[in-house]
């Protein structure tokens, strides 16, 4: 193995600050994960809120600042005006396999999942469990097993699941068949809020 100074391989460059280079950092960071807070950036860059506290106002032009349930979050200003103007009424269904980067994008969690099921997400040892993503909440987790030529996929639901949650759920269920070249099968359960905190209790 050879190493070569970065001086001697790449042309020079204007020096720039550390706090220059984290602006973009920040920029890519809420265009995957934004709304999101500074607190939140912190956590998921393990900078310290102190020296990334000036980030915001270095891209104001690019950032717009909204309220989420009473908390003041950032936002690439292009992002909300999509958002905005996005049709309502459309309900939207993810299955999110375990350690998805978009369950360990904020420091609260509280948003995604309620406080009763916490722990059936994020586990022990720094276990994440694969997800039921809908509308941006969490309301279930899931696994899968092969059978034969089949995958079959249990879902685990927080809540009563509608008919249009149940049709967009076989969706995501038929698509990770077809990259396992099976077919599918899905068991569902519906995990109450009372039954799950006698189980936390335990």
């Amino acid at each position: 193995m050879k190493f070569i100074r970065v001086d001697q391989w790449l042309p020079k460059m204007k020096p720039i600050s550390e706090t220059e280079e984290q602006c973009p950092l920040l920029s890519k960071y809420l265009r995957s994960y934004g709304p999101a807070t500074v607190r939140d950036f912190s956590k998921w860059s393990g900078l310290p809120v102190p020296q990334i506290k000036p980030l915001p106002e270095m891209l104001k032009d690019e950032l717009t600042e909204i309220e989420i349930e009473g908390h003041k979050c950032l936002l690439i200003a292009e992002d909300w005006r999509v958002l905005r103007n996005r049709p309502t009424g459309e309900t939207s269904v993810r299955l999110l396999p375990g350690f998805d980067p978009f369950l360990s994008a904020h420091a609260d969690k509280a948003h995604l999942v309620a406080p009763a099921y916490f722990k059936r997400v994020y586990r022990n040892q720094g276990w994440i469990s694969p997800v039921v993503l809908r509308d941006g909440k969490i309301t279930g987790i899931w696994s899968y097993k092969f059978r034969g030529g089949k995958v079959r996929i249990e879902i685990q639901s927080f809540d009563e699941v509608s008919r249009a949650v149940h049709s967009r759920v076989e969706k995501e269920a038929a698509g990770l068949a077809r990259f396992f070249h099976k077919v599918h099968e899905i068991v569902a359960a519906v995990q109450s809020v009372n039954s799950q905190a006698r189980r936390n209790q335990n």
